[in-house]
């Protein structure tokens, strides 16, 4: 019995200990900060904005109805911003994540493993859902892709990924 009690104390010392000590701690000069853009990406237009000219969805002044992000920023701290187009100055959507762990793998590319919770309005009404997304930094530090997924964090970051995107960095 006091064998048992022993463990059960252990445990509830050294387990906080055990996790807090795998946990990634984010440093001010992460790879994945900054702007990043893709002035082509059309990935999540439906095809009625797709047949529509640019112009014509951006004269309109109601971006909502652009659902594809053409410019993601990440910050330092865990925010992140979502904008509709490079020319944008409001986003349209913003992001809380936390790094959950980093590696380099054998190409020179840092990968990230990052919970999202997503904020965003939908028709007029505040709407938030959360995600695992799997980050890949090439080697050059110029592009990023990712893999999102509501379940779990992607095991790789796959162009062909129905949730892949790739962004280059803003000059």
């Amino acid at each position: 019995m006091k064998t048992k009690i022993l463990i059960l104390v252990l445990l509830v010392i050294f387990f906080p200990l055990m996790s807090a000590a795998q946990q990634y701690v984010p440093t001010e000069n992460e790879e994945v900060y900054g702007t990043w853009v893709n002035t082509e990406y059309s990935g999540d237009y439906t095809e009625e904005q797709k047949i529509r000219t640019r112009l014509e969805i951006l004269m309109t002044e109601d971006v909502s109805e652009l659902i594809g992000i053409e410019k993601v920023i990440f910050y330092p701290g865990g925010k992140c911003q979502l904008f509709p187009t490079t020319l944008t100055t409001a986003p349209i959507g913003e992001v809380e994540y936390a790094i959950a762990s980093k590696w380099t793998d054998s190409d020179g590319s840092i990968l990230y493993k990052q919970a999202w919770v997503h904020y965003f309005e939908y028709h007029g009404k505040f709407e938030k859902d959360r995600n695992f997304t799997t980050i890949k930094v090439n080697a050059s530090k110029q592009t990023i892709e990712f893999v999102f997924d509501d379940a779990d964090y992607p095991t790789e970051v796959d162009p062909e990924h129905s949730k892949y995107r790739i962004y280059y960095r803003q000059k």
